[in-house]
């Protein structure tokens, strides 16, 4: 039996991981631009090498959570619809479906409506199993067993930002039609490398600018 409480905690978990999933990738895209003057020479630093790798190793293993069809992935969106088919909901699970507003024809209101809804998701997830695969085998030979004779393609940033796109979209769409809730995911300041970035590109003006001033001063 699925209880509303334990669809309420897979879909918090799933939040939490595609949050993760665009921070990641916002960051690694905004680490592809050279915005401040000083900026290509700071990311030279050992630190920005590192990180940039750090966060593909988080965005390849979240991925795979969410989008591997593996029984042990525990809250991926595959594992999640044999949950949702289920052939029995508890008593609060079907009176959420009852209060959902009619008149709103995106939203679950039955069984019907679950089957139909995880259809779509099997569909979208189906539509890029290839790339998804490729990510699969990047986390089992290079992530996270390091295979010596690895035989694993490069992924591209625009190949993890379609798969951080697809994760978001599915997670939005289930938690809209049972909840009439959505996560934005694009305001993400508070996570984000630019302030960093912008921060060093200051204090490195400011040496450069005190370094200047010495050198007048000895002419």
């Amino acid at each position: 039996m699925l209880k509303l409480e334990e669809l309420k905690q897979w879909l918090e978990d799933i939040r939490n991981i595609v949050i993760d999933l665009n921070i990641c990738l916002q960051n690694s895209e905004r680490l592809t631009e050279d915005k401040y003057n000083f900026e290509k020479s700071i990311k030279e630093h050992g630190f920005f090498q590192l990180h940039w790798h750090q966060l593909r190793f988080i965005s390849v293993i979240q991925l795979c959570k969410l989008l591997s069809d593996r029984p042990n992935e525990k809250r991926s969106f595959l594992n999640l619809c044999k949950r949702l088919e289920t052939p029995n909901y508890d008593p609060d699970l079907l009176d959420l479906f009852s209060k959902n507003p009619n008149n709103h024809h995106d939203l679950v209101k039955s069984k019907f409506d679950v089957i139909s809804l995880t259809t779509w998701v099997k569909a979208e997830i189906d539509k890029q199993k290839g790339l998804i695969d490729k990510i699969i085998s990047a986390r089992n030979q290079v992530y996270a067993h390091k295979d010596p004779v690895a035989n694993v393609s490069q992924i591209k940033l625009s190949e993890i930002r379609e798969l951080v796109d697809l994760a978001s979209n599915i997670f939005n769409t289930i938690n809209f039609k049972f909840f009439f809730s959505q996560t934005y995911l694009k305001m993400l300041d508070s996570w984000s490398i630019d302030y960093v970035l912008w921060y060093m590109n200051e204090v490195r003006a400011l040496d450069e600018e005190r370094r200047t001033s010495r050198i007048n001063k000895i002419k």
